[in-house]
């Protein structure tokens, strides 16, 4: 999903805006099959397996628990003499996580610190599994930490990729973001074959593996995907999707759409020439001049006059 926020507040600032994007992605991962198509992590220890959750900013809004105390206790950390703590933890981040590529003059206490504090963002983002009730009450917490994560070398992954490049301490407000579900992945029975080596047998099985992940998609979600893309769905934001197996179908029915609509002006314009001029050979004639008109029409407008459309 991709989403662009309509208000000035952002994305991340308006309850509604995170519900409605929290929809977006409910939509899928509430479904009662979804557990069957998506990519799933398997635990060796308990021997048990669940969905992998989505590469999402709202992970963090829809954390399992969150610690109120300790965020801010981070955030007061790091914006201490703004920016030092926080190129000091850039500095020892790769010793405080096992004291690998210590720096050689690197002070102790300093180290200690670095591990403490990292200790505290691990156990507050390892809470972050779209679990937990929405954090309404601590939208502004939520942002500021996320902003100081964004300046954090071994952290800014965990926030960048659903925040805009404007995002920032100074300016927490994201006009964009983006999220991704995991779908499970059929055998891949032709891996890393060349082409000449693959036998017929094994691409059709591949077809066919793929073929129920997007019959799945097609048939149970992608009414209700074109909903959400709607002006009318959400007056604070706009939301697109966008996945490789929807491709074709997605072009299909837009092409056909307009194909539709082209017959229908076509077969109106007919009718009206042939009821104004009552004889269907000038009506004929009268179309005929029209559709001749256009490629000279385009002509005029791409090689004459150089109009581009990008």
């Amino acid at each position: 999903w991709i989403w662009e926020s309509e208000t000035e507040g952002g994305l991340f600032g308006s309850e509604k805006s995170i519900k409605s994007m929290k929809d977006n992605m409910a939509l899928f991962m509430e479904d009662e099959s979804y557990d069957k198509y998506c990519h799933r992590r398997y635990d060796d220890v308990s021997n048990s397996s669940e969905c992998r959750m989505p590469w999402s900013n709202l992970n963090m809004f829809y954390a399992s628990s969150w610690d109120v105390d300790k965020v801010q206790s981070v955030i007061d950390t790091l914006a201490f003499e703004y920016p030092k703590n926080v190129d000091l933890y850039n500095t020892l981040a790769p010793c405080a996580l096992g004291k690998y590529y210590c720096p050689d003059n690197a002070d102790e206490m300093d180290v200690s610190w670095a591990i403490m504090l990292n200790e505290n963002i691990t156990s507050i983002t390892d809470k972050w599994d779209f679990k937990g009730e929405f954090n309404a009450d601590n939208l502004d917490q939520t942002n500021l930490f996320a902003a100081y994560m964004k300046e954090l070398d071994l952290w800014k992954h965990y926030v960048d990729f659903g925040l805009d490049k404007k995002f920032s301490i100074d300016n927490p407000v994201s006009k964009f973001s983006r999220a991704v579900l995991f779908w499970g992945s059929p055998l891949n029975f032709t891996g890393n074959k060349l082409a000449s080596e693959i036998s017929e047998e094994e691409e059709e099985m591949d077809e066919k593996y793929e073929n129920y992940l997007k019959s799945y998609v097609i048939d149970t979600f992608l009414e209700k995907m074109n909903n959400f893309t709607e002006s009318s769905y959400s007056n604070e934001l706009n939301s697109y999707y966008f996945m490789g197996i929807l491709i074709f179908e997605v072009i299909l029915e837009i092409v056909t759409r307009d194909a539709m609509l082209a017959i229908i002006s076509i077969v109106f314009v007919f009718l009206y020439i042939r009821l104004q001029v009552r004889s269907w050979f000038l009506a004929l004639i009268g179309m005929v001049e029209i559709l001749l008109s256009l490629p000279v029409a385009w002509y005029l407008f791409s090689g004459v006059f150089r109009i581009e459309f990008f």
